[in-house]
């Protein structure tokens, strides 16, 4: 594990450069600039998913990691132990964020829970999705991908909206909280399964690739 927290660190000073736009997105996208601003939810995790990604594969780094005396199942899983980490920080930032927002403008301040956990299980699997996909295409068509990714999320709260408003979703949620263990089960069950299965995929597809 020493290896997996030495990587995740590098991860972390590489994302200090960009510490600037996070806290400027972070601004723009909160309740401080809109009341009830809701996207900061999904695009604060989004963000550094992609700032988190994007910095191993640009070629200095992809020569850097190639020296490094780690195998690469180990890169790949340490990718998706930092960008966890930092999904679940995020999710947990963006509600604090919005509630010092509603304190600041209206004196009242609530912590949405049920955004919060929304965000870091949607992050997850987003993750899931987004990791495989990345090494598939590589940076350049990364980049698209990226634009893709921000275009979804800053639509998504609408169309996420129009779902949960039909009547089998209300019934799915209804559930969820009538049996919160047993939703939690299934939850963290279909989380475990999608990020198990994107780990060896993208292994798989890492391991061929030429660094």
């Amino acid at each position: 594990m020493s290896s997996i927290s030495l990587l995740m660190r590098k991860d972390l000073l590489l994302l200090k450069r960009y510490l600037w736009l996070i806290v400027i997105y972070t601004i723009i996208f909160s309740g401080f600039v809109q009341k009830d601003n809701l996207l900061l939810y999904n695009f604060l995790p989004m963000l550094l998913l992609i700032l988190v990604v994007n910095n191993d594969m640009q070629p200095s780094s992809q020569q850097f990691l190639g020296t490094l005396p780690v195998r690469r199942k180990v890169l790949v899983l340490s990718k998706y132990v930092s960008a966890g980490s930092l999904l679940i920080i995020a999710g947990i930032l963006g509600g604090l964020v919005n509630s010092l927002a509603r304190y600041y403008l209206d004196g009242n301040m609530y912590f949405h829970t049920l955004l919060v956990v929304g965000s870091i299980i949607s992050g997850l699997l987003f993750m899931a999705l987004y990791i495989p996909l990345f090494y598939w295409i590589g940076p350049k068509g990364g980049q698209f991908l990226n634009i893709v990714l921000i275009l979804f999320v800053m639509m998504g709260n609408g169309i996420v909206t129009g779902i949960l408003s039909t009547e089998q979703s209300i019934t799915i949620m209804d559930w969820f909280n009538n049996h919160p263990v047993e939703g939690g089960v299934i939850c963290g069950g279909a989380i475990i399964v999608a990020i198990l299965t994107s780990y060896v995929i993208s292994t798989a597809i890492f391991k061929k690739r030429d660094i």
